[in-house]
C-alpha cells in the first residue's frame, strides 16, 4: 500500500512542478498563488531530479550492456566519522576529506574505475 501511495504522490509532484515550470511566472510567485510550499515544491523537484538522472543512466547503461555504476565503499575497520566520499553522475568528479587514509583513498580509487 505504501507504495501505490508513493507512486500517487510522485505523479501528484510531477504534475504541480510541470504546470509551474510551464506557467511562464516565477516558481516562487507561482507557488504563492496556487498555496503551493515552497519546501515541499524544492523537495519534490529534487527527489525527481535525481529519479529521472538515475533512470537515465542506467537505461543508457543497460541499452550497452554497461553494468550499474554504483559501487558500494566500505570504509575500514575503525571509525572515521570525519571521512566523507562523494561520486557524482557520468562524468566522475569526487570529493573526500583532507584527512583520509591512504587505505580509503585507494578503495575510493578502485570504485572509481569500475565506474
Amino acid at each position: 500500500m505504501e507504495h501505490v501511495t508513493q507512486s500517487m504522490r510522485r505523479e501528484y509532484w510531477k504534475s504541480i512542478i510541470t504546470e509551474c515550470c510551464s506557467s511562464g511566472m516565477k516558481k516562487k510567485d507561482w507557488m504563492e498563488l496556487n498555496h503551493i510550499s515552497h519546501k515541499s515544491f524544492y523537495y519534490w523537484q529534487k527527489k525527481l531530479r535525481i529519479e529521472a538522472g538515475t533512470d537515465l543512466i542506467l537505461a543508457n547503461n543497460n541499452e550497452q550492456g554497461i553494468p550499474a555504476p554504483f559501487v558500494q565503499v566500505a570504509l575500514p575497520d575503525e571509525s572515521h566519522e570525519d571521512k566523507n566520499a562523494i561520486i557524482h553522475g557520468k562524468q566522475v568528479d569526487i570529493e573526500i576529506a583532507e584527512n583520509i587514509s591512504d587505505e580509503f583513498l585507494m578503495r575510493i580509487i578502485r570504485a572509481a574505475s569500475n565506474a
